[in-house]
């Protein structure tokens, strides 16, 4: 399952320390630092899949924020009215981590001086918050900026900075006097078979907080418990899973790309499917069984097409899906982990054998 979710998320060109994340607000700053107004973005439902957003490691030691792209209740401090003092010193902290990033960024790369400058009155993020709030923005919503009308994330001279502040902290020499918590010595990585200095902590999954989920994000690989009796063979965390940070970005950027981009809800969970080589829209067995949510007359035409494809492959005129591969998988979350629910694979004939067989016995044929 790890290999397939990896091969598919190779192919969606992720880089260890970025990913996508769905941004809901844009804060526009003039060339001087001056707060301009909140620009929605996405449908109204989602925000918009905002690709290479630094993600930053090791968060399980708390105060550390994302650069640049993070949640508004920690770049602004948009809170609910009734939250504790404890979560709100929590807040604070983090904002300090986050704003004092962009500090330092922005004495290497100018393009980020307004919003740090944006950022260090209290006259202006309080305007800022105002309007996140007007607009009825959530906490948890990713925000991004915009100076004198240029995205400063889609800047090669920010994601370099990124780069090599990521590459320092992870060293522990940079951002904070906790260094990175390593998870053991050289191991084999489970999904390259290479020695590896395996990762303590995995990303998160997003998008499963309508079936269980936290908004924050779940973990599909974790180990939380570092006492002896949960630390096999003296392994601690996801030492128990050693993988490097290349093929853990892989799996969670190839998952992550199947529950926004082809999942469905079904109950309480989500199934997503792929196939192994790229398939047209047109030729998509699952589609068929989809469509007939919507329209019960479709079932007549689904089923003549499964078996146009069926045939099709037998006849060999359609070699080039023949041999090809379905995977689905369905996933719920619990308590900040991903479940797991089901797992199937298979060649696309049978697939496509099996959507013509189940057309095929629910059918009602008059006797004449």
């Amino acid at each position: 399952m790890l290999h397939a979710l990896r091969d598919h998320g190779r192919g969606l060109g992720g880089e260890p320390g970025f990913r996508v994340r769905e941004v809901r607000w844009c804060i526009d700053v003039s060339a001087d630092g001056r707060f301009l107004g909140v620009v929605p973005l996405g449908d109204g439902k989602r925000g918009q899949p905002t690709e290479r957003c630094p993600d930053m490691h090791a968060m399980n030691f708390g105060g550390k924020a994302h650069f640049l792209v993070e949640a508004a209740q920690f770049a602004a401090l948009l809170c609910k009215g009734d939250e504790d003092e404890a979560k709100l010193q929590g807040m604070r902290q983090r904002h300090a981590f986050y704003r004092q990033m962009l500090v330092d960024a922005a004495r290497e790369v100018p393009l980020l001086a307004p919003v740090s400058s944006a950022l260090s009155g209290e006259h202006e993020l309080v305007r800022i918050r105002d309007a996140l709030s007007a607009a009825k923005a959530k906490p948890p919503d990713w925000l991004t900026w915009r100076v004198n009308g240029h995205d400063p994330l889609a800047t090669e001279a920010v994601q370099l900075w990124w780069r090599a502040w990521r590459a320092k902290d992870l060293n522990g020499n940079e951002g904070t006097d906790k260094p990175v918590k390593k998870a053991g010595p050289s191991m084999v990585c489970l999904l390259s078979g290479e020695a590896t200095a395996p990762l303590a902590t995995h990303p998160k999954i997003t998008g499963l907080a309508a079936v269980g989920g936290l908004a924050m994000g779940d973990a599909l690989i974790s180990f939380d418990k570092t006492k002896r009796a949960f630390s096999s063979f003296g392994l601690e965390q996801s030492a128990n899973a050693a993988m490097n940070d290349v093929q853990a970005q892989q799996y969670i950027d190839g998952l992550n790309d199947l529950v926004r981009n082809h999942s469905r809800r079904i109950a309480n969970a989500l199934v997503a499917h792929w196939f192994k080589d790229k398939l047209p829209d047109a030729d998509d067995p699952f589609a068929l069984l989809y469509g007939l949510e919507s329209d019960g007359s479709a079932a007549v035409s689904a089923q003549s097409t499964a078996r146009h494809l069926l045939d099709a492959i037998r006849s060999g005129e359609r070699t080039d899906i023949g041999s090809n591969r379905f995977y689905a998988i369905t996933l719920s979350g619990a308590s900040g982990r991903v479940m797991v629910r089901d797992w199937m694979e298979g060649s696309f004939e049978q697939l496509v054998r099996n959507v013509e067989a189940w057309f095929a016995d629910l059918g009602i044929v008059a006797r004449e």
